[in-house]
C-alpha cells in the first residue's frame, strides 16, 4: 500500500512539473505578440505622418510666396545714333553721346534728350521714338527706342544767332531756328527765323528788344538773319500791389 501511494505522488508530481514547464511558453509567447504589435505600430504611424505633413507645408509655402514678392525692375535700352555731316553730343539720363549712345532705361519712365551742336556744325532736328523738330526729345519708354540727331555743317552764309531771356523778372523759354532758349540759346542760321516766346510759371511775357524785333505783345518774333544778332526776349513776374485800409478816428 505505501509502495503504491509513493508512485502515485512521483506520477502527480511529474505531470505538475510538465504542467508548469509547459505555462513558461504560452506566457512569453502572449507578452512578446502583445507588446511587439502595439509599440511598432503606435510610434510608426504618429512619428512618419507628423513630421512629414508639418516640414513639407511649412518650406514649400514660405519659400514660394519670397521669392514671387521679390521680383525684378524692367528695362529697355534707349539708343541715340548720330548722323550728318556736322558734330554734336546729345545728353540725357545715363546718356552722354558720343561716348556712351545707349543705356537701359526703367520701362514706364521717361528720358529728355538734349542735342548740342559744335563748331561750325547745327543741330537739324530729330527723327525716331516720336520726336521731330529742334527742341527737347521726349521719349516715354515702353519698349527699346533709337533716336537719330542730326548735325549738318554750317555754310559760309551762316550766322550767330543768339536769344537773351535773363533780363525780366520772370522766366520762360525761347524756341526755333535750333534754338531752344533755357538750354541751347544760341545757333548757327541763315535766313529767316521764326522765334516763339513760352512763359513758365507765374511769369508773363512782356515784349521783344533787338533787331527785327521790338515791342511788346506775345507774338512770335521773325528775324532775317543776315548777319550775328541777338534778340531779347522779356518775362516779367506780376506786382503783387496789396491793398491798404486807411482809419479815422474821431
Amino acid at each position: 500500500m505505501k509502495a503504491l501511494t509513493m508512485k502515485t505522488f512521483f506520477g502527480a508530481l511529474a505531470v505538475i512539473l510538465i504542467c508548469t514547464a509547459c505555462g513558461g511558453p504560452t506566457s512569453d509567447t502572449t507578452t512578446g505578440a502583445i507588446t511587439g504589435t502595439t509599440t511598432g505600430t503606435t510610434t510608426g504611424t504618429t512619428t512618419g505622418t507628423t513630421t512629414g505633413t508639418t516640414t513639407g507645408a511649412t518650406t514649400g509655402t514660405t519659400t514660394g510666396s519670397t521669392t514671387g514678392t521679390t521680383g525684378t525692375t524692367e528695362t529697355a535700352d534707349v539708343t541715340v545714333q548720330i548722323s550728318g555731316a556736322g558734330w554734336g553730343t546729345v545728353a540725357g539720363e545715363s546718356i552722354n553721346c558720343p561716348g556712351t549712345c545707349s543705356a537701359p532705361i526703367t520701362i514706364g519712365s521717361a528720358v529728355a534728350l538734349v542735342a548740342a551742336s559744335g563748331g561750325s556744325s547745327t543741330f537739324a532736328g530729330w527723327s525716331g521714338a516720336g520726336c521731330s523738330g529742334t527742341g527737347t526729345c521726349n521719349v516715354v519708354v515702353t519698349a527699346a527706342e533709337t533716336v537719330t540727331a542730326t548735325f549738318n555743317v554750317a555754310s559760309a552764309a551762316d550766322y550767330l544767332l543768339t536769344v537773351d531771356t535773363g533780363t525780366g523778372t520772370g522766366s520762360g523759354a525761347v524756341t526755333g531756328g535750333g534754338i531752344d532758349c533755357g538750354t541751347t540759346c544760341s545757333a548757327l542760321v541763315s535766313g529767316t527765323v521764326t522765334l516763339t516766346a513760352t512763359p513758365l510759371g507765374d511769369s508773363t511775357f512782356t515784349g521783344w528788344s533787338g533787331p527785327d524785333c521790338s515791342g511788346s505783345g506775345s507774338g512770335p518774333c521773325t528775324v532775317d538773319v543776315t548777319a550775328a544778332k541777338t534778340v531779347t526776349a522779356i518775362f516779367d513776374t506780376p506786382v503783387d500791389v496789396g491793398c491798404a485800409v486807411v482809419s479815422s478816428a474821431k
